[in-house]
């Protein structure tokens, strides 16, 4: 509409003079905006106002006309003004359908009409997604793309982290696989048949190199043979020489007489929940009955059950049963070691560090020839092959004889162990070693069983190991003495030759799962109350409690009015705890009295007058 021009043939004109604007029922008038503050900036478009026509007035008045004009007089907008003003309601309804984009190409579930039951069904193929291109915004189609790459990417990115993880799981079983693929390859058929003989060697013929092979990837530990108490028994025996067939000189195979003869006989009963193990020795001279010929001394049953050396598993089951019956425990397994490998195992591995309990004079012989050499006592010392030969054969210059002399094969044990464990070794060493086992290890293990084994020996802490002696000087408690037979020397039980009760006892005790009766402490109790048959009563109440009362009387003559405990071992501390919680005291004495023997004691118990066992 043009300036100042009519409706419905009526004129209107602007007052001059007029410089506030009217409105007319409550509408306000329109201001005279300027081209170039015309429009303000808003987010929402500019809408245009429409107004209905007028009935025109018959007579208008001039006051009515200037104020008409003033309404509807239509403000000057230029060209720039109405295209900046376009643009903006463009983008505003850009921003609106933005909204509902999403909403628009979701998925919509589409039916079909089935026509038998007159009824929708929900169809099979899903609607398909329609968009017109015309009402998608460029950039947001833009945006939504790049946002879909940018997941997909982040998609691809948690997958190769997973893949990678899952990776590491697999990276050492990967490479042991790779050397044993790298070695078959390579060593070809000599190889499997080289590694197939050593195991079978090894397991008595109860496995093969694809038996290891698989029970090395396993994650399964299959666990030890037990007997009724519960624990796993090995009969550990080892023959001279510097291999299994009794080689006299290193390198070479001159064989000497006795060869076959078993130098060392070691039980080994292990717990295989608590970690409990127990080492007990017997002595070779042990005199036993006669299970074939020779003297009757039981390092030869092995031998005489094994002539010619084919019969490995008669041998060892033939000493397994003579060791049962002294012991009184059942053998699940055996391992039959060849004393003479230790120059080989205890070299290929740099040697290793033993502590003894007790100063030993002991001679070896090696390339530079004889030696004499002294180990002392509580001293660690690092020895080498032919050191650890000459120690584990030591017996005539030690305090106990083949006593001390299991015991330095057990410390020797532990060496190799601790050695290997705390070494990297390499893979040649470890091919040496596997080589040197086959030589001179025999067992009825299975791969499982071996694995099984290895990861004990890895847990459990040997250092710990509890070591059983049948003769102790230190506690002066002898279960075997020395007799000339038919003028041969021999070792018998100090209860009478066959006569094996005490030890049996012995090791019923030391296998047994509470401390207390392993201690076995030697308890005396004395009655100071004045009372008499308080002592027999104490003696009654903690034997049932499993306590060994092996003296009883009166106290000298004295006031005794609490319940005295003197500690006279610190190796029966478990006892001595355990008696002052049943007593209910903490008095304890190191010192007994010079008026009470206590020759062969371990703790003494005196009950006073006011006290008594409960």
């Amino acid at each position: 509409m043009e300036k100042n021009k009519s409706i419905d043939g009526l004129e209107f004109r602007r007052d001059k003079k007029t410089t506030k604007k009217t409105s007319i029922d409550g509408i306000p008038a329109p201001k005279k905006k300027t081209a170039k503050s015309t429009v303000k900036p808003a987010k929402k478009p500019v809408k245009k106002i429409k107004v209905a026509a007028v009935e025109p007035v018959v007579e208008p008045t001039p006051s009515e006309d200037v104020y008409l004009e003033e309404i509807f007089e239509e403000p000057v907008v230029d060209e720039k003004t109405e295209k900046k003003v376009a643009k903006k309601e463009k983008k505003t309804s850009r921003k609106q359908r933005k909204v509902t984009v999403d909403d628009f190409l979701a998925p919509v579930e589409t039916f079909d009409f089935d026509s038998e039951s007159n009824s929708l069904t929900e169809s099979e193929e899903p609607m398909k997604k329609h968009v017109d291109e015309d009402d998608i915004d460029p950039k947001l189609e833009k945006k939504l793309a790049k946002k879909a790459k940018k997941a997909e990417r982040k998609a691809a990115k948690k997958e190769k982290k997973e893949g990678k993880k899952k990776s590491k799981v697999k990276t050492v079983i990967i490479t042991i696989i790779l050397v044993i693929v790298v070695l078959i390859l390579g060593a070809g058929c000599w190889l499997c048949i080289w590694g197939n003989d050593i195991i079978a060697r090894i397991t008595g013929g109860r496995g093969n190199i694809f038996d290891a092979i698989g029970t090395m990837f396993s994650d399964n530990y299959e666990p030890l043979d037990t007997d009724e108490n519960g624990r796993t028994n090995i009969l550990a025996f080892g023959t001279s020489g510097y291999n299994m067939k009794g080689s006299e000189i290193e390198g070479s195979n001159v064989e000497h007489d006795g060869a076959q003869l078993t130098d060392s006989i070691m039980a080994i009963s292990i717990d295989q929940k608590t970690g409990d193990i127990v080492m007990i020795s017997l002595p070779r001279d042990l005199k036993v009955r006669d299970r074939c010929t020779g003297t009757g001394k039981i390092n030869e049953v092995y031998w005489c059950h094994n002539l010619d050396d084919n019969n490995e598993e008669g041998g060892a089951r033939a000493l397994m049963d003579t060791a049962s019956e002294i012991l009184g425990i059942d053998f699940q397994y055996f391992a039959h070691v060849n004393w003479g490998s230790l120059v080989q195992i205890v070299d290929a591995i740099g040697g290793i560090t033993i502590t003894l309990d007790e100063t030993i004079e002991y001679d070896y012989v090696d390339a530079d020839g004889n030696h004499v050499e002294m180990i002392y006592e509580n001293t660690p010392t690092t020895i080498n092959g032919h050191q650890a030969l000459g120690i584990s054969r030591a017996r005539y210059q030690t305090r106990m004889g083949d006593f001390s002399r299991g015991n330095s094969q057990q410390k020797i044990l532990i060496g190799i162990k601790d050695q290997i464990y705390k070494s990297n070794l390499g893979f040649d060493t470890l091919i040496g070693l596997f080589n040197t086992l086959g030589d001179n290890l025999r067992t009825n293990f299975s791969m499982s069983n071996i694995k099984t084994a290895i990861k004990l020996t890895y847990d459990f802490d040997l250092n710990s190991t509890r070591q059983v002696p049948l003769v102790d000087y230190d506690s002066g408690v002898y279960y075997f003495s020395t007799a000339m037979i038919n003028g041969i020397s021999y070792v018998v039980p100090s209860a009478g030759d066959g006569n094996y009760y005490a030890i049996r006892n012995r090791v019923k005790e030391q296998l047994s799962d509470s401390p207390i009766t392993r201690e076995a402490a030697r308890i005396k109790i004395l009655n100071g109350s004045g009372v008499g048959g308080v002592a027999r009563e104490a003696q009654e109440a903690l034997e049932q409690e499993g306590y060994n009362i092996v003296e009883i009387g009166d106290a000298p003559e004295g006031e005794y009015k609490d319940i005295i405990i003197y500690s006279l071992d610190e190796r029966v501390t478990n006892t001595v705890q355990a008696l002052k919680k049943y007593y209910g005291v903490q008095f304890e004495d190191f010192d007994a009295p010079d008026n009470i023997e206590t020759e062969g004691i371990d703790i003494i118990i005196i009950i006073g007058e006011e006290t008594k066992a409960e």
